[in-house]
C-alpha cells in the first residue's frame, strides 16, 4: 500500500456510511490534525470512495486543506470493501482501555500542555478527590474510562423534529446519535 495525496473535492463520502459525525467530533479532529499534521491517510476505492477517514476529511475541509494523504485499496471486492468499512469503526469501539496506564499517560500528557479533551476526552476526566501523585480515580468524571456511557433517549414526532433536535444538541456540544426505532 502506498499513500498518495489526493484533492479534498475528488473523494466521494460512502452513501451508505453507518458513522455520523457530529460538528463537535469534527472540530476535534480539525484541532488535532492543525498540531500534529494529518497523520492517519483516508482510505478509498479506486474511484475515490471514501472507506475509511469520513470524519478526517470532513476535518480537513473544515481546515481549508485542498488536498489529503490517501491510501487507493485496490483488488478489494464491492463486499470486502463495505466490510472494511464497518470493521474499520468497530473493532476500534470494541477496544477496552487500561485504566491506570490512560490515566497516567493522559496525565503526563496534560502535563505537557495537552489537553485530555483535545484528544477525544471528557473535560475533567484527570480531576479527582487524590493529589495528582496517587490517583485512585475517586472522584470527576471517568465515565469514558470506566467503559460507561451514559445516555438519553429523546422521542421525536417525526424526522424533521429529530433533525432539529439533533442539530440544537450538537450545537451545544453534546455527541449524538440518531436513530430510528
Amino acid at each position: 500500500m502506498q499513500v498518495e495525496t489526493r484533492r479534498i473535492e475528488s473523494l466521494l463520502p460512502y452513501a451508505r456510511n453507518a458513522k455520523h459525525h457530529p460538528q463537535s467530533q469534527v472540530r476535534a479532529l480539525a484541532r488535532f490534525i492543525r498540531r500534529v499534521g494529518f497523520r492517519i491517510p483516508v482510505h478509498v476505492d479506486p474511484d475515490g470512495v471514501i472507506i475509511a477517514g469520513h470524519g478526517r476529511v470532513l476535518a480537513a475541509k473544515r481546515l481549508g486543506m485542498a488536498e489529503v494523504p490517501v491510501i487507493v485499496q485496490t483488488g478489494l471486492s464491492d463486499v470486502e470493501a463495505r466490510e472494511l468499512r464497518l470493521a474499520d469503526n468497530r473493532f476500534a469501539e470494541m477496544a477496552e482501555d487500561v485504566e491506570d496506564v490512560l490515566i497516567a499517560e493522559l496525565d503526563d500528557l496534560e502535563g505537557m500542555g495537552i489537553a485530555p479533551e483535545s484528544l477525544g476526552f471528557d473535560p475533567g476526566v484527570l480531576d479527582d478527590d487524590d493529589d495528582k501523585q496517587g490517583r485512585k480515580r475517586s472522584g470527576g468524571n471517568t465515565s469514558k474510562i470506566a467503559g460507561l456511557v451514559y445516555k438519553i433517549v429523546i422521542e421525536c414526532d417525526d424526522e424533521e423534529h429529530q433533525a432539529e433536535a439533533l442539530e440544537a444538541l450538537e450545537q451545544e456540544g453534546y455527541k449524538c446519535q440518531p436513530l430510528i426505532v
